[in-house]
């Protein structure tokens, strides 16, 4: 391709040479004029500069034009190259066979510090820009043989990471927006502060990952294994994590507004102090988790099972709760305000202080519940079609008993 640019820097001075070799006349006549000192001599110089200098400025935008093709072919070729460098960091580092301190010294060799080099390489690798400084394509397709990109910075695509080996990575406050991590295997991986907002790990292996005050909003992580993840005081609104395993789970602090964990398994998680408002529950098993002082207002929460669960002090405000299990769950201080609890099994549950105001009680299982009065069950919305216990009578029938849930 150079060999082609130098050929066609040689046409266009032979192009050019003839009408300068006309010109060439009058610099003759000028010099000799010159000489003999007349006024003659003198305009005749003058008409001579004026001849070559528009056609020195021809030459130059000629070959400015063609540095810039050259430049352009160059910055394409470096950045194939960066990007090649950068896979290879990564595929090295990601190798099986090593053991996590081996690989980590591998990594360090590669980036200077431990995970810094392959930190830079997906970080470089998931990179996303446009192309600027376009020349018309027509130009670059007569110039370099159809040539496709015209561009002295051309398009960085962002590339995908799906499928890879990732166990022990550590990548602390590493930039992975919008990456493409589906059924990359990050078990144990260091994620704590990273940017992830966007991201799509669907079908990912995260368990015993790291992901402290990380940013995953609208992150996708529908079917990941999550086992055992921390995920405290992360910022997953919006995130989506349908059908994931999060069995003991540490969302302490988290901020899962909007986030849908639809048929999620979270039992034993540790969400305390989270915000899951207006978030999606719906088939979750949240068995034995511990809430305590957590926001769950206005939950889609359909035959979700909180059974065993500790919601001490927890806000329920407006939870869509129907067909629901909370049976034996601690619900003391709980804000049921406005709740639909419609068929919903309390049976056994702790409800000490609990505000029941303007909740759906239709055909709740309350029976078997602790420190409840009548006092706070009125507060309910109909409380009387309620199934409870004969000290809970409060002046109304209670329904007939129905089948053990």
């Amino acid at each position: 391709m150079r060999a082609r640019l130098v050929q066609l820097a040689t046409l266009v001075l032979r192009a050019t040479g003839r009408r300068v070799r006309r010109s060439g006349r009058w610099a003759v006549l000028g010099i000799h004029a010159m000489a003999s000192g007349t006024l003659q001599g003198l305009s005749a110089l003058q008409c001579a500069v004026r001849v070559f200098e528009p056609w020195g400025i021809v030459l130059a935008v000629v070959a400015l034009f063609i540095t810039m093709i050259a430049l352009m072919l160059d910055v394409e070729g470096r950045q194939a190259e960066k990007t090649l460098r950068a896979w290879a960091i990564v595929t090295s580092a990601t190798s099986q066979s090593l053991p996590r301190e081996r690989r980590s010294m591998r990594v360090a060799a590669e980036g200077g510090t431990q995970g810094g080099g392959i930190m830079s390489a997906m970080e470089y690798l998931n990179e996303e820009r446009p192309a600027k400084w376009c020349a018309p394509k027509w130009i670059m397709r007569l110039l370099t043989a159809g040539h496709t990109h015209h561009c002295v910075f051309p398009r960085k695509r962002r590339e995908v990471f799906s499928g890879l080996q990732l166990r022990h990575v550590v990548l602390i406050s590493s930039n992975l927006k919008n990456a493409v991590l589906l059924d990359a295997n990050l078990e144990n991986a260091e994620l704590g502060e990273a940017k992830l907002s966007g991201a799509r790990m669907q079908g990912s292996n995260l368990a015993g990952a790291v992901l402290s005050r990380a940013d995953i909003r609208a992150a996708n992580f529908t079917g990941a294994a999550m086992q055992r993840v921390e995920l405290s005081e992360v910022n997953a609104m919006g995130s989506v994590f349908t059908g994931t395993q999060l069995i003991e789970a540490v969302l302490v602090g988290g901020q899962f507004q909007n986030a849908n964990f639809q048929d999620s398994d979270l039992r034993k998680v540790r969400a305390d102090r989270a915000n899951f408002r207006g978030g999606d529950l719906s088939a979750a098993r949240l068995d034995g988790g511990s809430f305590l002082g957590s926001v769950i207002d206005n939950v889609e929460a359909v035959n979700a099972s909180f059974e065993g669960a500790k919601l001490q002090r927890a806000k329920m405000r407006g939870a869509n709760l129907t067909d629901a299990n909370l049976r034996n769950a601690n619900l003391t201080e709980v804000n049921f305000r406005d709740a639909k609890l419609s068929n919903a099994s309390l049976r056994g549950a702790e409800l000490g202080g609990v505000n029941f105001l303007r909740a759906n009680l239709n055909s709740a299982d309350i029976r078997e519940v602790r420190s409840l009065d009548c006092g706070e069950l009125t507060l309910a919305k109909h409380w009387e079609l309620a199934y409870r216990d004969t000290k809970l009578k409060c002046g109304r029938v209670i329904p007939e008993s129905r089948s053990q849930r």
